[in-house]
């Protein structure tokens, strides 16, 4: 890790101390206990970026400061990855309000390591800086940034450190009506990467109620969005339906096209879950119709997928596999690796499901070179991977049980 990246970690060691009111001495006496004590000149030089913390030292930090440590490792790992960013936006003396902004535009480009290697800093200095127009007080402040390091962790797949920051942040009870629902949409989120549906569905329940008190409504489609995909997750697809419905009634209003076409997209997954064909086909239609409109390629590759499984469901197999080779030229087409992998695995399932073991090995050696390049939420990387785990060559089956021998 660079000298930049020590220094990133070291500050946020801090503010996890200062979190718990805890003094440099505070810490040395509660660790004296442990196996792998600390004095305070070591902790007052990692804290300043001068010195690497160990691993046995951050499993002790982590006791003391009540975190998981694999939410400490997520931290690291990011710090080491923002390291290997060319171009980084200088932070050191810039403007708060300045710095917001500019992480806002990298989030709104997809640039989401560069949006966070901003939060990483703003969460650090919010409580000593001068407060920024857009924040009531220096609490409100502190609270968003807070948030805003969380969302940006989740957003890059790390989940236990994005959990502890959100929950921070709503326990200091200083953020906006506005600001309220990212937070719950993203524990929902965290708490449907580890399972535990039923607490998603008390986070985006919660998400709703907070998106409809807010005076500006804009995560109210998101909201509202999400818990479709719940509902339909946990195979309530009526209730997922109703959720669809309304979130695209939203985005319809506002005139927000692809979000509306995803939208409608996904109702269209929820009306073949339950069944209805016909609706199915008329959401598709719809969904490809308005992603056409704003020439949204990806969205229109998704849509030609399920084009492809009602064709299947109506029992027009060739039909069918022509729908998916098609999205999968328009997701090459446009670079959408989601897109690709998703039309992808449905050739190999089908390839599977007829036994046609060259095609399904064929597919499934370019699904597994394209798996790692997608987010870890992603519900059909777990699926692909179980599959090709009892699918993959006798060869490349028998070196990967060789190479687990000899790890053990």
């Amino acid at each position: 890790m660079s000298q930049k990246g020590v220094v990133a970690f070291g500050g946020y060691l801090k503010l996890l101390r200062e979190r718990r009111q805890m003094s440099l001495d505070d810490v040395v006496t509660l660790t004296k206990a442990y196996p792998e004590p600390l004095n305070k000149g070591y902790l007052s030089r990692v804290e300043r970026g001068l010195s690497h913390v160990s691993f046995s030292k951050a499993v002790a930090l982590a006791r003391a400061y009540e975190v998981p440590i694999d939410a400490l490792g997520e931290k690291w790992s990011l710090d080491i990855e923002v390291d290997h960013l060319k171009g980084l936006p200088q932070v050191k003396g810039r403007p708060f309000q300045d710095l917001v902004e500019t992480a806002y535009q990298f989030t709104k480009r997809g640039a989401r390591l560069e949006a966070y290697s901003i939060y990483r800093h703003l969460v650090v200095v919010a409580a000593h800086e001068d407060v920024a127009p857009r924040y009531v007080d220096r609490a409100q402040q502190v609270a968003v940034s807070t948030a805003n390091h969380g969302v940006a962790a989740a957003r890059l797949g790390r989940f236990g450190l994005a959990e502890i920051e959100i929950l921070h942040a709503k326990s200091l009870g200083a953020l906006g009506k506005d600001d309220l629902p990212m937070a719950s949409i993203t524990l929902h989120d965290i708490a449907r990467h580890y399972d535990r549906l039923d607490e998603a569905e008390q986070h985006i329940d919660q998400a709703i109620a907070e998106s409809e008190a807010a005076p500006s409504h804009r995560l109210l489609a998101h909201s509202l969005f999400c818990r479709g995909s719940l509902a339909d997750a946990k195979r309530d697809y009526y209730a997922a339906i109703g959720a669809y419905k309304r979130a695209y009634s939203v985005f319809r209003d506002r005139g927000d096209s692809p979000d509306a076409a995803r939208t409608m997209l996904n109702l269209g997954v929820s009306y073949l879950h339950a069944r209805r064909i016909g609706a199915a086909r008329r959401s598709v239609d719809v969904a490809y119709r308005l992603a056409r409109s704003v020439d949204a390629v990806g969205v229109c590759a998704r849509a030609t997928i399920l084009i492809g499984d009602i064709e299947l469901a109506e029992g027009r197999e060739k039909r069918a596999i022509s729908r998916w080779m098609d999205a999968l030229r328009l997701a090459r087409g446009c670079h959408d690796r989601t897109a690709a992998f998703y039309a992808e695995l449905h050739l190999f399932k089908h390839a599977l499901s007829v036994g046609n073991v060259v095609a399904a090995q064929a597919y499934g050696r370019r699904l597994n070179r394209l798996w790692p390049w997608l987010p870890a939420s992603e519900e059909g990387v777990r699926s692909f991977r179980e599959l090709w785990a009892t699918h993959r060559p006798t060869r490349q089956r028998r070196v990967a049980d060789r190479q687990h021998v000899r790890q053990r």
